[in-house]
């Protein structure tokens, strides 16, 4: 975690949590903002699963969006992997990103 705050891309005011009254982790939403293209990029979205169904995820991708706007980003990508068991996708689909683009990222 150390290294992506270390990019050209890291953008603090783009690392977002969601927790209880408690003070207890619910949710963790982190973001880049690639200033070079205008572009905001989800990168992480989590949900603990005791929290998932309440709306937390598309609570946090909204915040993330607002505070993109405020860094006069002009769009916004998301990032991930299409295997991934939790279905990042549906989640981003409701809350209305569109399109068929599958990126992958080669090692």
């Amino acid at each position: 975690v150390l290294g992506w705050t270390q990019t050209p891309v890291y953008a603090p005011a783009l690392w977002v949590w969601i927790a209880d009254e408690a003070a207890h982790p619910l949710a963790l939403g982190i973001a880049d903002a690639d200033r070079d293209w205008g572009e905001g990029i989800l990168e992480w979205v989590q949900v603990h699963p005791t929290a998932r169904g309440r709306g937390q995820g598309m609570a946090l991708v909204s915040e993330l969006l607002r505070r993109m706007q405020q860094l006069h980003l002009s769009y916004a990508t998301v990032s991930g992997d299409a295997d991934n068991p939790d279905k990042p996708e549906s989640l981003y689909r409701r809350c209305r990103f569109t399109g068929e683009d599958v990126w992958v990222v080669v090692k």
